[in-house]
């Protein structure tokens, strides 16, 4: 069996580093928590995305959870999360060094002349038995440094890893498809109703008759998969938005307060500086500094 890489790009120059499809968080627990050192919206309920994330342990190891099986990652372990699977991130090292990179799987098909059998390919969540060729392919992803160029090349380099595997499938410790049925598809249906009415109020009862739940039940509903009661859960949902809107966009603090749903922008300015420790115009000014 034959695979070919096309190339879009025929060159590529260094430059300033331009966030675009592909998304690249460190995470650093401290204390078993996440979410004070990650750059890209990370959150450890349960969430889905329309990419797929590569998870790759550097240093120490990870629990994760994925359509309600655990998995344990050691170090230079892999795992591949498919579009739309449910997982959360529940228990690691303290000193911990983990990097999620999340690519759209189209963006990776469209380097590769077998797209459809790459898109079945990527319909399963896998762990991966790694080698030196894919830990220098992972690792040349989070360390590209090409400027504008860097969605090219992340997605040209995921295309080679796609290849690598489909060659050697022998590396594919375990397959999984994603459940989206029974409760999984309740908390996807949960989460989208909730980031697509952020810019206004949302009550517990709005969510509760979106689902069809009361409003008792609900409440647990929430409490019991996102291990925060409503109001924090929606507030995570927010802080995420803005901190992506900050990262991605030049829209002015108060821009970004409103259409994330936050009354104010004093409730605004306290609840981010509680969840990262600085203030909306710091966080931005501070991601701007290291560009």
């Amino acid at each position: 069996m034959k695979y070919k890489v096309t190339y879009k790009v025929s060159s590529v120059e260094s430059g300033d580093y331009t966030v675009g499809n592909c998304k690249i968080i460190k995470m650093i627990p401290k204390n078993n928590i996440y979410g004070n050192e990650v750059s890209d919206g990370f959150v450890t309920f349960k969430h889905w995305q329309q990419e797929i994330e590569f998870v790759y342990v550097e240093k120490g190891f990870l629990d994760i959870e994925i359509d309600n099986v655990l998995f344990n990652l050691q170090e230079n372990e892999l795992i591949i999360i498919s579009s739309g699977a449910l997982h959360s991130y529940i228990k690691s090292d303290n000193d911990a060094v983990i990097y999620v990179i999340r690519l759209l799987v189209d963006d990776i098909a469209s380097y590769v002349d077998t797209k459809e059998e790459v898109l079945a390919f990527y319909r399963h969540t896998m762990t991966i038995e790694t080698n030196k060729i894919i830990r220098d392919i992972i690792k040349s992803i989070i360390f590209a440094n090409f400027g504008q160029y860097n969605d090219y090349y992340a997605s040209v380099k995921a295309a080679e890893l796609t290849i690598h595997l489909l060659l050697k499938p022998e590396l594919i410790k375990q397959k999984i498809l994603p459940e989206i049925v029974g409760e999984s598809e309740v908390i996807m249906k949960m989460q989208e109703f909730i980031e697509d009415n952020l810019y206004k109020e949302i009550t517990l009862g709005m969510l509760a008759e979106h689902l069809g739940f009361s409003k008792s039940y609900c409440s647990k509903f929430v409490k019991k998969n996102t291990k925060l009661n409503f109001l924090d859960y929606v507030k995570t949902i927010r802080l995420r938005e803005a901190e992506e809107l900050l990262r991605t966009t030049d829209l002015s603090i108060t821009e970004v307060a409103y259409s994330t749903g936050f009354p104010s922008i004093q409730s605004f300015n306290r609840n981010f500086k509680a969840s990262k420790g600085m203030n909306p115009t710091s966080y931005r000014k501070s991601l701007r500094n290291k560009v």
